[in-house]
């Protein structure tokens, strides 16, 4: 962690200073972190390890004592679990009701899933949004089902847009691309193993995929009234520089004899 990045970050007000003053320097560093960690996270550390050093460091000279007091601390005993409750009268965190619940999920739906972020990122988002809303956190298996139904509807959602977006035509069109005429689906025969390796299997796999992007380029063509991005306009054609391109692979006539396969 950056120096630049504590000190923006890790920083006690004039008013921290003033209620950390009358504690014991016992733990007076252990309530000063875990009062920046909720601040800065959404929640509180679970053991010495969780802030980094130089975090720690920075605290313990703005309170002026020493990092060595933080051994003995017991972060989820007794005296952690009042400083906790401390922690939280100070900043007026509120409880994760169902009025919370709904605000999480409306800024999930609304901002933060339309941006895709990794995981990474959604997990440091997430934390955000607690500390921001002063909001305690739930237990992790609760937030977990919010956080996939979350997903799962923002998913539902754009596929519904999409889907409203395509007239009678294109559906019967996309219908006829996923299926057979005997029923079994395309893209599934596409999957399947081709068996041994050899000339024959290698046409053999060439052909099915130029027969799938054929029936790609004819569902996604101009004259069916799709342009470039996967916008529908019946006024619009598709520029060139986006327009289906030919993707065959030519086998050229001698590959049996390059290649040492023969087609027996």
């Amino acid at each position: 962690m950056q120096s630049e990045e504590v000190g923006e970050h890790w920083t006690l007000g004039a008013e921290d200073l003033a209620w950390l003053s009358g504690m014991p320097d016992a733990g007076k560093l252990g309530l000063a972190v875990q009062l920046m960690c909720w601040r800065r996270n959404g929640r509180f550390p679970d053991d010495e390890a969780d802030p980094a050093p130089a975090v720690v460091r920075n605290l313990a000279a703005q309170i002026g004592v020493g990092v060595e007091v933080l051994e003995n601390y017991e972060w989820t005993g007794r005296t952690g679990r009042r400083h906790r409750r401390l922690v939280l009268d100070r900043l007026a965190v509120t409880s994760f009701d169902e009025r919370a619940e709904a605000r999480l999920r409306t800024w999930l739906s609304d901002e933060l899933l339309p941006r895709e972020p990794t995981p990474s990122a959604l997990e440091g988002e997430v934390n955000a949004w607690f500390a921001r809303e002063r909001v305690s956190r739930p237990g992790g298996y609760r937030l977990d089902r919010i956080l996939r139904s979350a997903r799962a509807a923002h998913d539902d959602a754009a596929l519904q847009r999409v889907a409203n977006r395509l007239d009678a035509g294109m559906r019967e069109r996309l219908d006829a691309l996923l299926a057979d005429d005997d029923g079994e689906t395309g893209f599934a025969r596409l999957a399947a193993d081709p068996g041994r390796v050899g000339l024959e299997s290698l046409l053999a796999e060439i052909a099915k995929l130029e027969a799938k992007l054929k029936d790609a380029r004819d569902t996604a063509s101009p004259s069916h009234g799709v342009a470039a991005r996967g916008e529908v306009s019946q006024n619009r054609t598709v520029p060139r520089s986006v327009a289906p391109r030919n993707t065959s692979v030519p086998v050229p006539p001698n590959a049996a004899a390059r290649s040492g396969l023969t087609s027996t």
